[in-house]
């Protein structure tokens, strides 16, 4: 269980109970109090509910470690599914992830319930730090306390990065809660002296758990106060899920996240990393720094529906690393910084309809090659406007991509304005029916020199590639670094 005790808090815990009202001063300033809800009994069948509230509520506090013991205690009373805990409105400062440890539902009043993330602190090793090692030396601690969030950064790789939280807090040495030499498959190695530690960390963590839900909140990233997280961003979501907790191999998913808004965070919207049967629907995502929603790494059959992604840096959807069988349906992707959709590296048997894909950056849909293709993505009844790139953009050795009743055009009157002026760049087979095309279709020819493509109408003009390589450079568009391979992702 996540603390956030002090000597003296440990001191000043009293517990009083008579009939069934109670009155337990709970460490970190977090007040549980007033008469026992009927569900926290734990009787079978029934639901848990723990309220958190500034003024109010069977936990008090202004802060995650008072949001922190609901969750624990909704999970202890309800370890099976069932546990509820509900945060009221007001305006909640974030200083390290909430850990979400099982079944358990955290749901805020909508727009009255706020988590915002702390300002970012950094400083840096005093002494160099063992791979295996769980207390450190800062040169300077700060404003870290028991229960704060932080990243240790290597210099040379995001992707080593370890996010942790502070268990014990003596002069400038901290106490973390478990080692680094388990965050990823490949060895860790010692960390240097003067290696940042930065109190960088995602709003909310789900790791190897099934059955978790988020709703009815609004997450703030804070980015004006945290400007860089130092973390590749596909492990450092507002929201982050990974099918494998600390040590394990693998683990369960089935989460859902809906109705939430998520703001100005300096990593990715939503992150979900092995987590199979995701639904994410009903949420809006912007002003990430990265992409706003990034299924990947076998987070199989992930349904994103009804969702509004927009004016985040990266793309409005960023599916990575064989992420198969999901579906897109009803959402708006627009005037992000890349591609409205991006898919590739192994991504296969995925469907898109439904969705609005509107003057991005990049692409309006860009799928990635030729290496580890997204093979037998269906694309229906999209529609596909006014993007700086091509509409769609196919890479090569790509295999059975169909396009089934798309709109693709540029709607602005000035030619000057008109920059989707491409609907169709596709370096491998396409299968179309029943498209309407404004622009150019540019395709492979296929064997008896036509185009590899049918079903187009409208002012569509074709012109053939011959000789296509599928590797320009807009073929890795959508996503700033390299990827590593499934085989490195978090245990």
């Amino acid at each position: 269980m996540r603390s956030a005790t002090t000597s003296s808090d440990k001191k000043g815990v009293a517990m009083m109970r008579h009939c069934r009202s109670f009155f337990i001063v709970l460490a970190g300033g977090a007040v549980l109090a007033g008469a026992m809800p009927k569900g926290m009994a734990g009787v079978a069948g029934e639901t848990v509910v723990v309220t958190v509230g500034q003024e109010s509520g069977d936990v008090r506090g202004t802060g995650s470690p008072a949001i922190q013991k609901a969750l624990d205690l909704a999970l202890e009373k309800a370890p099976k599914g069932g546990g509820q805990v509900i945060v009221k409105a007001g305006t909640y400062t974030i200083y390290g992830s909430l850990y979400i440890r099982g079944p358990v539902t955290l749901k805020g009043e909508g727009a009255k319930t706020i988590l915002k993330k702390a300002p970012q602190y950094i400083t840096a090793l005093a002494k160099p730090l063992a791979a295996d090692a769980v207390e450190l030396e800062v040169k300077d601690i700060g404003p870290i306390k028991p229960g704060w969030g932080f990243s240790l950064n290597p210099a040379e790789s995001a992707w080593a990065t370890s996010i942790r939280y502070a268990v014990e807090v003596n002069g400038n040495r901290i106490k973390m809660d478990r080692p680094r030499n388990r965050e990823l498959k490949f060895p860790q190695g010692p960390l240097p002296a003067g290696a940042k530690v930065q109190t960088s960390y995602p709003l909310i963590q789900i790791l190897g758990v099934e059955g978790a839900v988020v709703e009815d909140l609004v997450l703030d990233g804070n980015l004006a106060e945290n400007k860089d997280m130092q973390v590749e961003s596909s492990r450092n979501g507002c929201i982050y899920m990974c099918a494998a907790a600390p040590g394990q191999e693998g683990g369960p998913g089935k989460h859902v996240v809906r109705r939430c808004v998520l703001r100005d965070f300096a990593g990715d919207g939503i992150s979900w990393q092995g987590s199979a049967d995701v639904t994410v629907e009903d949420v809006e995502c912007t002003g990430m720094k990265d992409d706003g929603l990034h299924p990947g790494t076998n987070a199989v059959r992930p349904i994103v529906r009804n969702c509004r992604s927009h004016h985040n840096g990266g793309s409005g959807i960023y599916v990575c690393w064989d992420v198969k069988n999901g579906r897109f349906e009803q959402n708006v992707l627009e005037d992000n910084g890349a591609a409205g959709i991006s898919t590739g590296h192994g991504d296969s048997d995925c469907l898109f309809a439904g969705n609005q894909v509107r003057r991005n950056r990049g692409p309006g849909v860009l799928l990635r090659g030729p290496m580890f293709p997204p093979d037998r993505c269906t694309f229906e009844k999209n529609v596909v406007e006014d993007n700086a790139g091509p509409g769609f953009y196919i890479s090569a050795g790509i295999a059975g991509t169909v396009l089934t009743e798309n709109v693709i055009r540029d709607t602005r009157k000035e030619e000057a304005q008109r920059t989707q002026k491409v609907a169709l760049f596709s370096f491998s087979p396409v299968a179309m029916k029943d498209n309407k095309v404004e622009g150019q279709v540019r395709v492979p020819p296929s064997k008896d020199g036509s185009a590899a493509v049918s079903g187009v109408r409208l002012s569509a003009k074709y012109v053939l590639c011959p000789g296509v390589s599928g590797t320009s450079g807009l073929c890795g568009a959508g996503r700033p670094g390299s990827r590593p391979s499934p085989a490195s992702r978090l245990t």
